[in-house]
């Protein structure tokens, strides 16, 4: 299985939608700030200040970022209070919305750290947001070797019961785990006060991973993971002190 690079913190509960890659759900990903928090109805609102994509030119590899967009503000509940530990107003975010932009419900929500480069602090949700901007502080987590349970497969999916998830410190593997939904795995052994814990808070496997004998394929969604994820930068560190040392 392709390894997946990601980072996290606890939840224990899915928070976002995770969106079927095989449907024809538009999912927007954009970029820009936290406005509002209304703590009573968990209900976060953004002003975006760009949207991704990618041009297809004359070069064998699509040049992708974001672009400035016009104006816009969108909201969505989200019931994790793990969230609200490091997502402020003010906070600089991407996200993607299950839905298209008029949507309420988000996949994915991440905390960055922007100047020059691009760093997620914190990840919540759908981890494919990692394709767009790596972990800060150097850190980084793959996972692979979701184990099925084929007793409750829906579909073209299975939920996984549990996945091989590991820690890497600066392109070292420092700590690994088996988790079950819910479980958390944590690395702090640097000496620079820095640290990333992982949450594995559910996931679901392709129902191949229980048919291996199948020889029509079905159509329908794609299994997909939901991780949390929050990164301790290091002590006496600005976030843009932070983006000054990586350079």
């Amino acid at each position: 299985m392709k390894m997946n690079v990601f980072i996290l913190t606890s939840m224990l509960c899915c928070m976002f939608v995770a969106a079927p890659a095989m449907a024809v759900v538009y999912e927007p990903t954009w970029k820009g700030y936290v406005t509002s928090i209304d703590h009573e109805t968990s209900t976060i609102t953004v002003d975006i200040t760009g949207t991704y994509g990618c041009q297809y030119i004359n070069q064998a590899e699509p040049i992708c970022g974001f672009e400035a967009a016009d104006p816009q503000q969108i909201s969505a509940e989200v019931y994790a209070a793990a969230v609200y530990d490091v997502i402020t107003t003010g906070s600089s975010v991407i996200g993607k919305s299950f839905g298209g932009f008029e949507s309420t419900q988000w996949s994915a929500l991440a905390k960055i750290i922007e100047e020059d480069t691009t760093y997620i602090e914190a990840l919540f949700g759908d981890t494919s947001l990692l394709d767009i901007a790596p972990l800060a502080a150097g850190y980084a987590v793959s996972y692979n070797a979701l184990v099925p349970d084929c007793t409750a497969c829906t579909g073209t999916v299975c939920p996984a019961t549990s996945v091989f998830v590991a820690i890497h410190s600066e392109g070292t593997e420092v700590t690994e785990d088996t988790l079950v939904p819910g479980q958390v795995i944590s690395y702090f052994g640097r000496n620079d006060g820095s640290g990333v814990s992982v949450t594995f808070v559910s996931g679901e496997t392709s129902y191949l991973a229980c048919e291996a004998n199948a020889t029509e394929m079905m159509s329908g969604p794609q299994a997909v993971q939901d991780f949390s994820i929050i990164v301790t930068l290091p002590l006496a560190q600005t976030s843009a002190e932070f983006d000054d040392d990586s350079q």
